[in-house]
């Protein structure tokens, strides 16, 4: 089943839309994404109901910025732990959603859709493709071998 989390902010609503955001707001937001991808973890049984945020993390696939740092993007999402399962968020401006990456086809199609949204060259998308490819392979490649 395609499990999806979205999140509005209301940090965001107020926040420009610059990157010259000051540090209390870009830490806000990465705070406010930290509890939001906790929650998620813990609602999917991968983490307790009583750990803290320090458990997550979250990184830009091609950047390589963490979480929060940009007012979109896409991400790569998961526990720091041994084994630990990664999810691919999308990040929009005042939103964004977690996919399994068991749905590579309906991660693919949201990739072509916030390409065109925030008008990404078709070079940065592929980039992005390449790289959950990667982390798809990283994932499952138990299952290949």
């Amino acid at each position: 089943m395609i499990r999806k989390l979205k999140f509005v902010w209301i940090i965001l609503l107020v926040s420009s839309n610059t990157y010259g955001q000051s540090k209390g707001i870009n830490d806000s937001i990465v705070n406010a994404l930290k509890v939001a991808i906790t929650d998620f973890f813990i609602n999917e049984g991968v983490l307790d109901s009583n750990v803290n945020t320090s458990y997550v993390y979250g990184m830009d696939l091609v950047h390589h910025r963490e979480i929060g740092k940009s007012n979109f993007g896409i991400y790569r999402i998961g526990v720091f732990q041994s084994h630990g399962t990664e999810h691919v968020l999308i990040k929009y401006e005042n939103s964004f959603e977690i996919f399994n990456l068991k749905d590579l086809k309906l991660i693919f199609e949201k990739v072509q859709q916030f390409s065109v949204k925030f008008k990404l060259d078709d070079q940065l998308m592929v980039l992005y493709f390449k790289e959950i490819i990667k982390l798809y392979e990283l994932t499952f490649q138990d299952l290949n071998e």
